[in-house]
């Protein structure tokens, strides 16, 4: 559907990722689930691939001695390239662009008073979505156009900073 290279360029949702990290750490003891979730949240947010390989063969020895994730270990790791930053270019959304259809979707619901009201909003749906699998395929952006990473960071740098000098 999105074509030979869509394969490579899929993300991951890190939302997902968390949840599904919260979810398994459920079932170790709770310094056990403490250890797995640090070790995969340094397996999604290692700067650089040999901090994740690192993270990764840390969380492959952990997982032998815990076979309740070894599985989830397993999945994820053929996954990394989806879902580490490391591995993900920076302008890469951290959601799940379905997600944010989504959420579109549901602000743009509404009780419609007739069938021909719903009709039009469905077509005009389909009408965007292949505009944006389109755009995909030919390796364009289709996500929005809100505050980068780079853009994020240095807005935070700048909250540091204020913060900083409130607190002197």
């Amino acid at each position: 559907m999105f074509s030979e290279g869509g394969v490579q360029r899929i993300r991951t949702c890190e939302f997902h990722y968390k949840q599904s990290v919260q979810r398994h750490a459920k079932y170790l003891e709770p310094i056990s689930g403490e250890t797995f979730q640090f070790l995969a949240e340094e397996m999604l947010e290692g700067q650089c691939h040999e901090e994740v390989e690192q993270a990764c063969a840390e969380m492959d020895a952990f997982s032998q001695e815990h076979l309740e994730v070894d599985g989830w270990f397993r999945w994820w790791y053929k996954r990394r390239h989806h879902v580490c930053r490391a591995y993900k270019a920076t302008d890469t959304p951290h959601a799940n662009l379905a997600e944010i259809g989504h959420s579109q979707m549901a602000a743009l619901s509404k009780q419609y008073k007739s069938l021909l009201e719903v009709a039009y909003v469905d077509v005009l749906s389909g009408l965007r979505q292949q505009v944006e699998i389109r755009q995909f395929a030919e390796g364009r952006r289709t996500f929005g156009t809100g505050a980068s990473v780079k853009m994020r960071q240095a807005k935070s740098h700048r909250e540091g900073i204020r913060k900083a000098a409130a607190y002197a």
